[in-house]
């Protein structure tokens, strides 16, 4: 099968990263101070403590799940493919969806503010505005599908991306 037009987009934005690496350091820190304290000094960590095994497993808990989301954040990406007969996008692991090129009536590059329009970034959906698959940045590719609903592709190569849909929404 032929791919017209192929690009993979992660969260890689400072701030996101400055944001999600203070978060799971305050998480560390804070449950690994509080199991030192009662597990291994003895003593109760806060007014209302937990019995050691609970807490041991809830501090445990609450550092590994803080790990995975930060690991999570880095391993999801945003893969955009046009090929021979659909646009595919997939938010890896959560999204994988196809728009047969039969199904586009309309595309249009622009401009956008995610939180603005969408409330942020990821997999969105607005009433009146549609569907919206985007991870970064501020510019995309606006369809309009069948039936009038509407869907944007964020993409930092958009005006590429909008050829190659163009080129399949042309060739029967």
């Amino acid at each position: 099968m032929r791919l017209d037009f192929h690009e993979m987009q992660q969260f890689r934005q400072w701030w996101l990263w400055l944001l999600l690496g203070a978060t799971t350091l305050l998480v560390i820190g804070v449950f690994t101070w509080g199991m030192i304290t009662q597990l291994v000094l003895g003593n109760d960590w806060g007014d209302q403590s937990m019995p050691d095994l609970a807490f041991g497993v809830v501090g445990t808990a609450a550092i590994s799940l803080a790990l995975v989301v930060l690991y999570g954040f880095y391993a999801m990406n945003l893969v955009t493919d046009v090929r021979e007969n659909s646009l595919h996008v997939r938010l890896f692991p959560f999204i994988d969806r196809r728009i047969p090129c039969g199904e586009i009536t309309g595309c249009e590059v622009r401009s956008y503010r995610a939180i603005a329009e969408y409330g942020g970034w990821g997999v969105r959906f607005v009433p009146g505005k549609g569907w919206a698959y985007n991870i970064s940045g501020s510019g995309g590719v606006e369809l309009e599908l069948a039936q009038g609903r509407k869907v944007l592709v964020g993409s930092r190569r958009p005006e590429e991306l909008a050829e190659a849909i163009r080129a399949r929404m042309a060739t029967p």
